[in-house]
């Protein structure tokens, strides 16, 4: 809404909030200090953390699932801009950033009925809102009116919610007993935003070759049902140990 009326003035604003949160972050009570970290192996180490969250399915599974999320949310958030002038004739940002917020309604909701949906000893079954989010979003292309596009948006949020909170409980859970909590949420940032910036990326480079947002977010879609796939095939590969284990 602030860019709309002038992009300095949100930029402004932006860089006011994150000084604000930066000013907070010093009031943090400082532990005892490290003396033997030393930056070069600790990197080197990093590494050797991913990969061994990366070997363990659970990680592993939450690793990509919440991954996937995100890059999807990061796209449908930039191709929502250019979506909703050519599909519901509006072109005032105030009215785009208020659609998209929507979204983040719907994410608030998934994630507080979450735990009912998927209790986190089943987080793996959150794969199955991912499909629902993937259904969702296939339908843009044919969506022309305002209530809908409302609808949509807040279902496609909803099964967001829904997807990645248990994924975030199971990977911390997890990740903790490996590798300790810090470094886990430090190698889930790296994958989420790595994930994110390619998938802008991308998306950015083809809008540029003239490729319509319509095509651009079934292309987006795809991506996500591939990475669903294979959360998909990691479950069925749980239930036959499972069942083996049983017999």
């Amino acid at each position: 809404m602030l860019a709309d009326r002038s992009i300095l003035l949100g930029m402004i604003v932006c860089i006011l909030i994150y000084l604000l949160a930066l000013t907070v972050s010093l009031s943090i009570p400082k532990g005892p200090r490290n003396a033997d970290i030393r930056y070069l192996p600790e990197t080197a180490q990093f590494f050797k953390d991913t990969a061994k969250l990366f070997r363990i399915r659970k990680t592993r599974f939450s690793l990509v699932g919440t991954g996937s999320f995100w890059m999807c949310s990061a796209v449908l958030r930039l191709a929502l801009i250019a979506w909703v002038p050519v599909h519901l004739s509006i072109h005032s940002l105030d009215s785009i950033s208020t659609l998209t917020a929507v979204t983040g309604i719907g994410i608030v909701f998934g994630a507080l009925t979450a735990p009912r949906l998927v209790p986190a000893a089943k987080y793996y079954k959150a794969y199955l809102f991912g499909i629902a989010m993937a259904a969702a979003m296939l339908m843009f292309p044919f969506v022309y009116h305002t209530a809908v596009t409302v609808l949509l948006l807040l279902f496609i949020g909803f099964a967001g919610g829904v997807f990645i909170v248990p994924m975030n409980s199971a990977l911390q859970a997890e990740g903790h007993k490996a590798v300790g909590a810090g470094k886990t949420i430090a190698v889930q940032n790296m994958i989420e935003n790595a994930l994110m910036m390619s998938g802008v990326g991308v998306y950015t480079g083809v809008s540029k070759l003239g490729v319509s947002t319509d095509a651009s977010i079934l292309g987006m879609t795809a991506v996500l049902l591939l990475m669903v796939a294979y959360l998909a095939a990691e479950v069925r590969r749980l239930r036959r140990e499972r069942r083996s284990e049983a017999e």
